[in-house]
């Protein structure tokens, strides 16, 4: 039997939850039924890290956001190479590889894992992506969201509801194991293990709200000495957060990790986890978390409400409200058994996230498409 040919692009500057989504595809999917093929539109980590899996990738170079000269390699490749079906991830392949899908007569899938006009600090680039990623939405035979929220966003915007189909992002939780200790994760970090760990993880930009995850980082240090916090992830507001910190005097109660690959043993080593994000279209911190049993507070914006249940799984608050997110974590620390049974409640509550449902979902989605 030909196996089903799918090509997947996306831009590949960082490695995000997008990214991280893309990659657990190549992963997960019916090798016997399917070929996943793999385009970068940048050579950055997204490509170091599928050529270290052993992905099939190459790097088709955007030197702008406007380069439509990406459109014939990309054309090219897809009639080269006789594939089936292109998937689309982020506005520069949801323009770029659209176009060059349609010229080649190729049904398209695009999946959207965020909020496009709070992905970008310009107000005017993100009107841009928008205005581009309308343009050429006709073109996606089926369109994935990862919440309903960011199904109802699109909806907004003008995309037919008929097309689009929620799919949550879905993790393998055989696979998410702690390697060290939470001693041994606060040696590396010269923290006391006797200390109590707030954590948060992000890329680190703007629509992320560390900014407030810092106020809040303030307002506890003056009251408790025993509390330190982790920002894990890099990303172009690293300096700007850094002298945030100093500037409050913090630099010796905040620490920044930097990307961490063993993501897990941060969850090990903390005690809360911390979702600040003034939008977010599904987090996977959340599903993380939970799966480790601790206790989370996340900002009630967009898909984390479709997550958490507010005081039974986890604290729900509105974003941008640093001094309620600092009651919220003392009253945790303060409150054992009540982070006990939100950790608890969550971990019971997260199984629903698996990466077999989420695949299985994806699959249907391709053979729906080879039929219309």
């Amino acid at each position: 039997m030909k196996k089903i040919k799918v090509l997947h692009i996306i831009g590949g500057s960082e490695l995000g939850g997008a990214e991280m989504h893309v990659l657990t595809i190549f992963e997960y999917i019916d090798k016997s039924t399917f070929e996943p093929y793999l385009i970068c539109l940048c050579k950055g980590p997204m490509y170091d890290e599928a050529v270290k899996r052993g992905i099939n990738a190459i790097v088709i170079p955007m030197k702008h956001k406007f380069d439509f000269s990406t459109i014939k390699p990309l054309k090219n490749y897809i009639l080269e190479n006789n594939l089936d079906i292109v998937h689309t991830h982020g506005v520069r392949a949801n323009t770029m590889a659209r176009i060059a899908a349609f010229l080649a007569r190729k049904p398209v899938v695009t999946t959207f894992h965020s909020f496009i006009m709070n992905d970008y600090d310009s107000k005017l680039e993100a009107m841009v992506a928008k205005y581009m990623t309308l343009a050429t939405s006709p073109i996606s035979t089926k369109v994935i969201t990862v919440s309903d929220a960011l199904k109802n966003d699109l909806i907004k915007m003008g995309i037919s509801d008929k097309k689009i189909v929620t799919i949550y992002n879905g993790i393998d939780f055989s696979s998410r194991i702690a390697t060290k200790t939470r001693e041994e994760v606060l040696k590396e970090l010269n923290i006391d293990p006797m200390q109590k760990i707030v954590t948060t993880v992000a890329r680190l930009q703007s629509v992320k709200g560390h900014r407030y995850f810092i106020e809040a980082a303030w307002f506890i240090a003056k009251k408790r000495s025993d509390v330190h916090f982790l920002i894990v992830g890099e990303g172009p507001l690293k300096d700007s957060l850094v002298k945030q910190v100093n500037n409050l005097g913090l630099h010796d109660r905040v620490h920044f990790t930097g990307y961490r690959s063993d993501i897990d043993n941060i969850y090990i080593a903390s005690d809360i986890i911390c979702v600040t994000s003034l939008i977010e279209g599904q987090s996977l911190v959340i599903i993380e978390a939970m799966w480790h049993q601790k206790p989370v507070i996340s900002t009630n914006a967009g898909g984390p409400s479709e997550m958490i249940i507010n005081n039974e799984t986890g604290l729900l608050i509105p974003p941008a409200n640093p001094t309620l997110l600092a009651e919220k974590i003392l009253l945790l620390l303060d409150n054992q058994q009540l982070a006990a049974n939100l950790a608890l409640n969550g971990k019971k509550s997260v199984e629903r996230f698996s990466v077999k449902e989420m695949i299985r979902k994806t699959e249907e989605v391709y053979l729906s498409v080879l039929k219309e």
